[in-house]
């Protein structure tokens, strides 16, 4: 069981806080701790006055993926976004309302930005002044999750039990959305990370809503 990522001490911090459910800190570090490369993925959720929500995590295909470095295809934001439009009349709406940034893991190398982090960040914000970046390790001793907002400048994480994230149920309804608006060339697998569970499917390279998998953590 991973450990709670809340742990350690609070760094200074300016901007919008980030706020998650406890259960979805705790997926999201499992799920991580299963890959020995980093993971990258988009950030789902809703915003509100000094606040951003996250409600799940969306991970492509990889095109790249070492113990320190990962990328995926950026056209998969687009994708990410069009989706949240296709379900913004349906009762996931008010839980994945928005894009909020990007999210990574750390495995074994602690939280923090590197200096290529800090460039993608700053390509986040520079398009979306709100984005913000969560980094994650599920190995590390202390602090296994952090986050940063726009000047690479730390944020501070509310961390609740109030499960106000995706279910099982609505992460399966999100992934069978989402592989849809799957671009050409994106096919493999896409994981959709929600509360207590992830939720998997796999497209072609040429078609998609293929089958999901659905696995519980």
């Amino acid at each position: 069981m991973p450990r709670p990522p809340w742990r350690g001490k609070t760094p200074d911090h300016t901007g919008d806080d980030i706020a998650l459910d406890r259960e979805w800190g705790a997926t999201l570090l499992g799920y991580f701790a299963r890959f020995p490369a980093e993971r990258g993925g988009v950030l789902v959720g809703i915003r509100s006055a000094g606040r951003v929500e996250i409600t799940a995590a969306v991970f492509p295909p990889q095109q790249m993926a070492t113990p320190v470095r990962c990328s995926f295809d950026t056209a998969v934001i687009e994708g990410v976004n069009d989706t949240l439009r296709a379900v913004e009349e349906t009762r996931l709406a008010p839980y994945a309302a928005t894009v909020l940034g990007w999210v990574h893991s750390h495995p074994h190398l602690g939280v923090f930005l590197s200096e290529q982090d800090q460039r993608t960040l700053n390509t986040w914000t520079d398009l979306d002044a709100a984005a913000v970046a969560l980094v994650a390790d599920p190995f590390a001793r202390d602090d296994q999750i952090a986050g940063w907002g726009r000047a690479c400048g730390p944020r501070r994480l509310l961390v609740r039990d109030d499960r106000k994230a995706l279910m099982l149920n609505q992460g399966a309804k999100l992934a069978d959305v989402l592989s849809g608006f799957a671009r050409p060339g994106q096919g493999g697998l896409w994981d959709v990370v929600g509360c207590g569970a992830v939720v998997s499917v796999r497209v072609s390279r040429r078609a998609a809503a293929h089958p999901r998998t659905e696995e519980t953590r």
